[in-house]
């Protein structure tokens, strides 16, 4: 299954948790997760960027590969991975599965890299 790239950070992210500390996850400030999809605390974050978060955990809840759960509050998170939620994170912490997405992901760059490449290496040949 090939998850939209906000959930396949935050997936292979609750992965590598759950993997570290073998219990369900918690989280009581979002910053951490904002911080997993790319953006810097150090920036002003705003409500934008927080329901980019809140969106990729309910899409990865509706997939059923993850349990979310909110306290009262709506600050504070419990996760837990479904078993199809930890074969997901883990076909996407393994690194060949990592580099193919890369390349999926940059195929037109790499490709136009190649032809010009090729077409460099074609010119210095006939120049000579």
């Amino acid at each position: 299954m090939r998850l939209p790239k906000d959930e396949r950070k935050l997936l292979k992210y609750y992965y590598a948790k759950e993997r570290e500390t073998r219990e369900n996850l918690r989280f009581e400030v979002h910053a951490e997760l904002m911080k997993v999809l790319g953006f810097d605390e150090r920036v002003k974050t705003g409500k934008k960027e927080f329901d980019r978060v809140l969106n990729a955990n309910a899409d990865i809840k509706n997939r059923g590969c993850i349990n979310l759960e909110y306290e009262e509050t709506g600050l504070v998170t419990n996760i837990s991975l479904t078993l199809k939620g930890r074969d997901l994170g883990r076909e996407y912490s393994s690194k060949p599965h990592t580099i193919l997405l890369w390349c999926e992901e940059y195929k037109f760059w790499i490709i136009l890299g190649l032809i010009i490449s090729f077409v460099s290496v074609l010119i210095a040949i006939l120049k000579d």
